[in-house]
Formats: C-alpha cells, sequence, structure tokens
C-alpha cells in the first residue's frame, strides 16, 4: 500500500491529483460514500468528464444506503453512465455462516442464522458464552440493545415513510402473503400499497416466492432472516418491551422479558 508522499489543502486538489495519474494505477476506496455524495459526487463527475481518457486511477464507492448511492447513478443523477461496475453485496449464506464458525455445533448455527441472517457485523455480535434467549435480550431487547431499532434506522435513511414499510413488512413476517392479505391487515388501498411493494423489492428485502405457475396470485416473502425475525417476533412486541423498561428494574426486566421471549418463540 502507498501512502500519499505529498499533502492537500482542499479536496479539489485531491482529486485533480488522483484523476491524473497516468503512470502507477491508484486504487482509492472511499467507504460510507453516502454520507458525502451530495457533495463530492458533483466534482467526481467534473474531474471524471475532464481526465476519465488518460487516468489511470480506479475508484471504490462503498455505502450501505444503497438507494442513494443508485441516485447518484441513475439517469438525473451527477454520476449517470460514469460507473464501470455496479455490485450490490448480499449477506453471507448458510454454507458461508457455517464456514465462519467451524467449532460451533449445527444446530446453534441454525438459531444464529434464523435470527441475524448473514450481515457480518451482526454475527459478530453473537456471544457464544451465552444461550440463544441470552443473546437474543442483550442484542434486541436490553435497554440501549444494538439492534433493537435497527430495521427503523435502515429504513429511515432510505426511505420517507419507514411506517409505513416497517407495517407491510411487519404483515408479510405475519404470514399475509398476497396483496389483498397485506392491504387487509393494515388498512392500505392495494393502488398505493404496490408502490411500497415495488420498492422493498428493489432494496431487496422482500421479493415473490417462488413458483411454475405463472397465473398463481403473487405471494411475497422477507428475503433477509434478520428481518424476518424483527418483524415477527421484536416489531410486534414493542408496546410491551417499552412498558417492562419503564416499570421494572434491572435485575427484574432481564427476567420479564426472557420469559415473555420464551413465551413468543
Amino acid at each position: 500500500m502507498t501512502i500519499f508522499s505529498t499533502s492537500f489543502r482542499s479536496l479539489d486538489e485531491f482529486l485533480e491529483y488522483l484523476f491524473k495519474m497516468s503512470k502507477d494505477v491508484g486504487v482509492v476506496f472511499f467507504d460510507e460514500y453516502q454520507r458525502i455524495s451530495k457533495y463530492l459526487s458533483p466534482k467526481l463527475q467534473y474531474y471524471w468528464d475532464l481526465f476519465h481518457h488518460t487516468s489511470k486511477c480506479k475508484l471504490f464507492l462503498l455505502g450501505s444506503t444503497v438507494g442513494m448511492i443508485e441516485r447518484d447513478l441513475s439517469y438525473a443523477g451527477p454520476l449517470c453512465g460514469r460507473a464501470t461496475r455496479v455490485v450490490k453485496l448480499r449477506g453471507f449464506d448458510y454454507v458461508t455462516v457455517r464456514r465462519i464458525f467451524p467449532s460451533v455445533d449445527e444446530r446453534r448455527i441454525v438459531e444464529i442464522y434464523s435470527i441475524l441472517g448473514g450481515t457480518p457485523h451482526y454475527l459478530l455480535m453473537y456471544d457464544h458464552s451465552k444461550d440463544l434467549h441470552e443473546n437474543i435480550v442483550r442484542l434486541f431487547l436490553e435497554r440501549g440493545a444494538p439492534l433493537y431499532e435497527e430495521a427503523e434506522r435502515m429504513l429511515q435513511t432510505e426511505l420517507r415513510e419507514p411506517i409505513r414499510y416497517l407495517e407491510i413488512m411487519e404483515a408479510i413476517a405475519m404470514g399475509k402473503l398476497t396483496l389483498k392479505e397485506i392491504s387487509d391487515y393494515r388498512v392500505i388501498e392495494r393502488t398505493k400499497l404496490k408502490k411500497y411493494i415495488l420498492t422493498l423489492e428493489k432494496m431487496d428485502i422482500i421479493g415473490k416466492e417462488p413458483t411454475i405457475m405463472k397465473t398463481r396470485v403473487p405471494r411475497y416473502q422477507l428475503l433477509d432472516n434478520f428481518f424476518s425475525f424483527y418483524m415477527r417476533f421484536i416489531n410486534p412486541m414493542k408496546d410491551r418491551i417499552e412498558f417492562w423498561s419503564n416499570r421494572v428494574c434491572n435485575s427484574g426486566y432481564n427476567e420479564k422479558l426472557t420469559n415473555l421471549l420464551r413465551a413468543c418463540i
């Protein structure tokens, strides 16, 4: 890895330096790109148009907010037509998760994957010294638990009406799989519901169940185990979780939540 031997007084100086590389191939990563895309994308557009025929620099734009990055790459976005390749990284599948924890027994791997899915960050949070219920309480139910409002946070960064999308995802997790069932469950007009469904499909959060019958009414499913678990067991319990968190001391809080969780799962 090469460290820059010069300093830069501005972002423009830095970008011009990168794009003027003609002899050595430079590789630069912008992580969490969505945080600076509004400011950086127009500048990348300018320097790319100016120097891309001669530049040897390779830029990688990484980010977890897919919608925001896709807007920059869309027809009306500043980076339209300038991406060499767009790659959507998905979570690990079960086989990969199994290889990550070779010393953990199969039953425990099934439990972990069923709750956390294949997102590496979530998998690293699991404490193998504790049992399943203790991990769920620690990750989802305790005061300040890291994953207690994770679904809401993810949707808030991408969507204007996160609550409506949460309601739709909860309906699917509860077994309401067709447009009619989802609409009846959450009292959403079917004409409006289709828009929300298409957005969730584009985000790879839900998808149509595979079928060989093309005339069959489409049935939807949550594609990620984390969302499936969260919407089936955590989201519907929010009122009760808040009730116990506000009324019992820490010593009784975990016990109450564990008993509540055991009754639900």
